[in-house]
């Protein structure tokens, strides 16, 4: 799953939107524009395929909602992969690890 366009080695806060102002934290750890890794196990998260989450970009104050796919599961982390972003904020997430991917 990891791309050219990788972060790895920043935290950062995910939360999975269970509807009705309910959802569930979790934490991230590798990020890329094809999905994520959440350093949470699966069973924490809604056991259903697909997952709402909305998360902030490491260092910086934009947030992302993405519809994702749970692709592994294991009993320390979850890999997913975006099904869907909305256009505007794929921009942002792209842009992101554009400019984090240069700098390192």
């Amino acid at each position: 799953m990891l791309s050219n366009n990788t972060q790895q080695g920043k935290n950062f806060e995910v939360v999975e939107i269970l509807g009705n102002q309910q959802a569930i934290k979790a934490s991230g750890t590798t990020l890329t524009n094809e999905g994520l890794i959440l350093n949470t196990p699966s069973e924490v998260l809604a056991t259903n395929r697909f997952l709402w989450l909305e998360f902030g970009l490491p260092d910086s104050q934009e947030k992302i909602k993405a519809l994702a796919e749970i692709i592994e599961r294991s009993p320390f982390q979850t890999k997913v992969r975006f099904k869907h972003i909305f256009p505007d904020q794929r921009k942002k997430l792209n842009d992101y690890l554009t400019a984090n991917i240069s700098m390192n």
